[in-house]
């Protein structure tokens, strides 16, 4: 299970990094363009470009939904360090695996299941995008959001597994292969 838990996290991994290294520089040239066209107008109030304004929110939401999973998979959510850096190993096991079994999987499967509808409802309706000032796929969009909480419940099920794992059989190490 846990060989199948590491193919699963690198895979998730590999989404996150690819779409961080393809968007992160889009969004920063985008930024820098606004910026410097914004100095060089004679009304710095105006917009350079709606069309790239829109590509830098779209480009945004895209990778927020698709390095979420990454950030599941490196452990980098936010919590309490405060109290949780005076527990015990065991302990803060037993409240990262009851806190995603409890919160983070249950809600994770409700936003899919209602997710999904959104997007078949988007798709079969035709929605557009405000990218291209109405460009098609607006269900490509919002369905990146069922992909990023799909990579999230897979890092939460990986997770609860590990921690079971190091709480049921403490002398062997939590990740295999």
């Amino acid at each position: 299970m846990l060989k199948l838990c590491d193919a699963a996290e690198r895979a998730i991994a590999f989404v996150g990094l690819t779409a961080a290294a393809i968007l992160l520089p889009l969004l920063v040239v985008v930024r820098v363009y606004e910026i410097v066209a914004r100095r060089l107008a004679e009304d710095p109030t105006t917009v350079p470009s709606e069309f790239l304004q829109f590509i830098e929110w779209e480009a945004l939401i895209l990778l927020v939904m698709l390095i979420i999973g990454l950030a599941a998979v490196r452990d980098g959510h936010v919590r309490v360090d405060i109290l949780r850096e005076r527990m015990s190993l065991r302990w803060r096991l037993i409240i990262d695996t009851i806190g995603l079994v409890v919160f983070v999987l249950p809600v994770s499967v409700i936003a899919l299941t209602y997710g999904l509808d959104f997007v078949i409802t988007s798709w079969r309706d035709g929605e557009r995008l405000a990218l291209a000032l109405g460009g098609p796929y607006r269900w490509a969009l919002r369905a990146s959001l069922l992909v990023g909480l799909a990579m999230v419940l897979i890092a939460s099920l990986c997770a609860v597994v590990r921690g079971w794992h190091r709480l049921t059989d403490p002398e062997r190490p939590a990740r295999e292969g």
